[in-house]
């Protein structure tokens, strides 16, 4: 899968774009997409934050502030770096310090 920009990527990251996007509408296509791919849940969400901070520094640009508020809400209450739900593959969740000055404007 590839729903954005063609490029030689991880798979996992693909799908967890699709599967991501489309769960913050309808909340059960998650399951279903990553469940139909037979991929790894825990996997495909660790993917989550990577999607959220892209869409972030896009809205911070460009987007409405109301999208923006909630993307910042998302992004700090990810939990900790680590703790079995992200951080368990290849790619990690941003820790706390990365997201301390979430919100502010950029320099």
């Amino acid at each position: 899968m590839d729903w954005e920009a063609a490029h030689l990527g991880d798979p996992l990251g693909e799908l967890s774009r699709a599967s991501w996007g489309a769960e913050r509408k309808d909340p059960r296509s998650f399951d279903v997409l990553v469940e139909g791919c037979g991929a790894d849940p825990a996997m495909v969400r660790a993917w989550s934050p990577i999607h959220a901070a892209e869409l972030w520094l896009w809205f911070a640009e460009a987007g409405p502030p109301g999208y923006l508020e909630q993307l910042t809400a998302e992004l700090r209450s990810l939990p900790p770096r680590g703790n079995g739900t992200y951080g368990t593959g290849r790619v990690g969740s941003p820790t706390g310090s990365a997201l301390e000055h979430l919100g502010e404007e950029p320099a």
